[in-house]
């Protein structure tokens, strides 16, 4: 996912297979990308051409999907990282809790510029999670190491 140009919104950037004719051939490319330079979590996708809505990958490119689909999400992607996952957790930290992390790391803060992104939840997580706990924020920041 990343951040739409200018409009404090997140937006798919995975092809979007689902809605073609080739289905997954459209998204081969992308996905060995992924697997094999940016997304070390991800390892082999299990594919499901004949029912997209069943395909981890189709869970993987939707907004909200690590939360929307998290009770399966572990099946299609069994990485170690997503072990900490079996609880439910919701894969992220407050933007306090980020400054705290690279203070407590030894690192100087000389710039720091949340940004609220405007995506609004989709009604299902709502009924599970409290608003408060799904803001999402983007944050552009500035660390030096301090000298030990």
């Amino acid at each position: 996912m990343e951040e739409g140009a200018g409009e404090g919104r997140l937006r798919i950037r995975a092809p979007r297979c689902w809605e073609s004719p080739h289905k997954c051939a459209d998204s081969r490319e992308f996905r060995e990308t992924v697997a094999s330079d940016r997304d070390w979590t991800v390892g082999k996708f299990r594919l499901s051409p004949e029912h997209c809505p069943d395909c981890p990958y189709y869970d993987r490119a939707q907004l909200w999907g690590h939360l929307l689909y998290q009770d399966r999400f572990l099946e299609g992607y069994g990485g170690s990282f997503f072990q900490t996952a079996r609880g439910g957790g919701l894969n992220k930290s407050t933007p306090f809790q980020l400054r705290q992390f690279l203070v407590e790391a030894g690192f100087r803060i000389s710039a720091w510029a949340p940004a609220l992104l405007s995506n609004q939840p989709p009604r299902e997580l709502l009924e599970r999670f409290a608003l408060a706990d799904l803001v999402t924020h983007t944050i552009l920041f500035r660390a030096e190491r301090r000298p030990c």
